[in-house]
């Protein structure tokens, strides 16, 4: 080791020191490159992984239940349930209507609709409905008591009807309407009771043909 070179051959290190020819460190040879894998005729990239939306499998179920309900409902079922959901609809548009007028000549179509306890009444009618028939709509068996429950509570409601009817007509009378008459409500409501009592009545003879059958 020096601190200057001494000759041929010599050779300096990282800490700048001159080092004999004997010394000198010898060098590993280069590895071998690697040697290049050609693709097969069959290969094929690999597929991105699926990622799937967060909720989408409930929403999936959902689906394929209500698919499932729907597919087992019977004609039964659909008035029954149908004749419930336009029932509650029908408390939201009048329920009498007529023609007003200002005093002067002129006249105008005035509207009576129904109050809050009413339509409260006649969607909580529509509900209890679905629910007593829900035997319907899973496709199970229709005990006799929930047949007898639903056709007692058409029957009232089938009465209210009249009722709100025939009070939606008072009452445009009384504010003045002349040719007063039953409103979009009061017929839509009065279609979805013969549904009703429709699903009802067959609810009843398919009980009766089946006893017929077995004897």
């Amino acid at each position: 080791m020096s601190e200057t070179s001494m000759g041929p051959g010599w050779w300096q290190a990282s800490d700048l020191k001159w080092y004999p020819p004997e010394e000198q460190p010898r060098s590993q040879p280069p590895a071998p490159p690697a040697p290049a894998i050609a693709p097969t005729a069959n290969y094929e990239p690999a597929a991105a992984p699926q990622t799937v939306a967060p909720g989408l499998p409930a929403v999936e179920t959902i689906q394929r239940n209500v698919g499932s309900i729907v597919k087992r409902m019977s004609v039964t079922a659909w008035l029954i349930t149908a004749g419930a959901v336009v029932a509650a609809v029908s408390s939201f548009f009048p329920w009498a209507q007529g023609t007003l007028s200002d005093g002067v000549g002129d006249s105008y179509t005035q509207t009576v609709t129904m109050g809050g306890v009413g339509r409260f009444l006649v969607v909580a009618i529509a509900v209890a409905t679905v629910v007593l028939s829900l035997p319907l709509l899973a496709g199970t068996p229709f005990s006799r008591s929930r047949k007898i429950g639903l056709t007692v509570l058409v029957g009232v409601f089938t009465l209210l009807v009249g009722l709100w009817a025939a009070s939606a007509v008072s009452s445009g009378k009384a504010q003045g309407l002349t040719n007063a008459t039953a409103g979009f409500g009061t017929v839509l409501c009065i279609l979805a009771v013969v549904a009703i009592w429709t699903g009802v009545i067959l609810a009843w003879t398919a009980k009766s043909k089946t006893r017929a059958a077995a004897v």
